[in-house]
């Protein structure tokens, strides 16, 4: 699962806890899963959340990248360089807590995805790729699905890797191009958001495919 809507009946009580929160055990960090707390809604609060959301998690910093929390004005939450595919659409509602599946990606809210349901094959399904730590956005709807308008002044991509609050913590779409010159946007009380996969290492940006 990826995010779990506040208030929904769900067996994956996930609270907008990240997916790189649930598989912390395979990343040799059980102890950390450990701390959090899945009854907390939403999953950042509570004294437990508040103390494991601020872990700094080597596995989940790409090396070639400096940015830090103060790049992301977030002193309190880890940041993450690792996001993973909506696919070619950016539409999402309250803040990407209620972002259903479109059919063309893998991980979404309550995602249940099986290797068996992915029908274009493991190897040619994009699962997760990279996001620069703080880069700048647009704090607007895109229009017309690729063009973003307006200031770029907001800073919290890839500010968290325990917190899903909103698409630009936790996703990119496939609409622009890994490292496009084009500004990204994303409205937090929903929309169509526009969010590149990015990197700052030679060779461009790497991406983790299902297989």
């Amino acid at each position: 699962a990826m995010v779990r809507r506040q208030g929904a009946a769900e067996e994956w009580n996930t609270n907008m806890i990240n997916w790189q929160a649930r598989i912390l055990p395979y990343m040799d960090q059980a102890p950390l899963f450990n701390k959090i707390d899945w009854n907390v809604e939403p999953g950042s609060g509570g004294t437990a959340n508040t103390e494991a959301r601020a872990y700094e998690i080597p596995a989940y910093r790409c090396p070639s990248d400096p940015g830090n929390r103060g790049k992301t004005g977030q002193s309190s939450f880890g940041p993450t360089n690792y996001v993973t595919s909506t696919a070619n659409t950016g539409s999402y509602a309250a803040g990407g807590s209620t972002y259903q599946n479109n059919g063309r990606s893998v991980m979404f809210l309550n995602s249940k995805t099986q290797i068996k349901d992915i029908e274009d094959g493991t190897s040619n399904t994009m699962l997760s790729s990279e996001c620069v730590v703080g880069h700048h956005y647009a704090g607007i709807n895109a229009t017309s699905g690729t063009v973003c308008t307006g200031t770029a002044n907001q800073r919290l991509r890839g500010y968290s890797w325990f917190y899903a609050q909103s698409m630009w913590s936790w996703s990119y779409t496939t609409l622009i191009g890994p490292n496009s010159d084009l500004m990204e946007c994303a409205q937090s009380t929903g929309g169509t958001a526009l969010l590149g996969s990015r990197s700052k290492h030679v060779g461009g940006v790497h991406t983790l495919f299902a297989d």
